[in-house]
């Protein structure tokens, strides 16, 4: 997934980006975080997970960077890909 469908992704869920039929994708506004490069971005996406979700984003960070000392010291991109596939949004 490249950067802009994952900030439209995790916007959407997060309940921060409200779609108009009017506008074009590339009307991404700038107030929407920049969550795969921006630390505190994912840190409140993050808040926004069920516990039941939460679990399974910590099992995919954890997978994704290879264990949970490793998971403390994720990037914001490796966050953006756990949270994406927790939630069943990530595409390859």
């Amino acid at each position: 997934m490249n950067p802009t469908a994952q900030r439209i992704a995790i916007a959407e869920y997060c309940g921060t980006l409200k779609w108009s039929h009017a506008l074009p994708v590339k009307a991404l506004h700038c107030d929407v975080p920049d969550y795969p490069a921006d630390l505190d971005a994912m840190h409140a996406a993050e808040t926004a997970l069920s516990p039941v979700a939460l679990a399974e984003y910590a099992e995919e960070l954890t997978a994704l960077v290879g264990s949970w000392t490793e998971a403390i010291r994720a990037t914001p991109e490796q966050r953006a890909e756990a949270f994406l596939r927790a939630i069943g949004k990530w595409t390859d």
